[in-house]
């Protein structure tokens, strides 16, 4: 249960590994009471809740679980992605959109009904959601363009109850799984460094600030907005960017 001098509950969904670990280390920093859900029971994490998302009656039992244990949320925080072998198209509209979906439907049950009092929900999608990326699938592009619609839309239902709701957007950063890789290739590195106008790669740690920022009060006043966290790659138009390239 959340204790008095913690001021936020955050859900964290597909929040036990890579972004969502880092997130999580932040919300304890903040003194924020963390309620993680993961389909594998064996993660892992303190207080993490099983659960399938993509199944409706799992939900429900998982967030009623959750408000019983931890009391009425605060935040929720959207992590998870297909990583199945199985048919792309269904994977990740079940994983990355209907489920998102039906899971807020749901947690509204389990959220303070004063819309005075500060709410806030956060999808982490992707650059694909705006941009093509070439290693991914028609699939995952369709789906993170999906996300970003289902944030406006909800942004515009649910704002009357106080509840905010928004977009990260990110590609290409520096993280625990993918530091060795980018320091033994240096060339590649240093290519995507020079896409963007700070001349670096970001790091999942500033993806998360991104994160807290959305969920605190600090952006009481945003709602049904895609953030874009990339350094400022997209400021500039690609063949620009070839041309200083080839010029050197």
């Amino acid at each position: 249960m959340k204790k008095a001098e913690q001021i936020r509950h955050v859900n964290l969904v597909g929040g036990t590994k890579g972004l969502g670990n880092v997130f999580h280390a932040i919300c304890e920093k903040e003194n924020w009471l963390s309620s993680l859900v993961a389909r594998n029971s064996s993660a892992n994490a303190k207080d993490v809740f099983q659960c399938d998302v993509t199944d409706k009656d799992d939900i429900a039992n998982c967030l009623k679980q959750i408000s019983e244990t931890n009391g009425p949320l605060d935040s929720i925080v959207f992590f998870q992605r297909y990583r199945g072998e199985g048919d792309s198209w269904k994977g990740h509209f079940e994983v990355s959109v209907n489920a998102i979906d039906d899971y807020i439907k749901e947690s509204i049950k389990y959220m303070d009904t004063d819309p005075k009092k500060d709410k806030s929900i956060v999808i982490v999608s992707s650059i694909s959601s705006l941009y093509v990326t070439e290693e991914q699938d028609v699939a995952y592009h369709a789906s993170r363009a999906a996300q970003v619609s289902l944030m406006k839309y909800h942004a515009y239902k649910l704002g009357g109850m106080g509840i905010r709701v928004n977009a990260v957007s990110f590609g290409n950063i520096l993280k625990e799984t993918n530091i060795d890789y980018f320091n033994e290739n240096r060339k590649l590195k240093t290519a995507f460094e020079n896409c963007t106008p700070l001349r670096r790669m970001g790091t999942s740690e500033e993806i998360a600030n991104a994160i807290k920022f959305l969920v605190s009060k600090d952006s009481s006043w945003i709602t049904g907005q895609n953030l874009v966290v990339d350094g400022g790659s997209s400021l500039g138009w690609i063949e620009s960017h070839y041309r200083t390239e080839y010029d050197k």
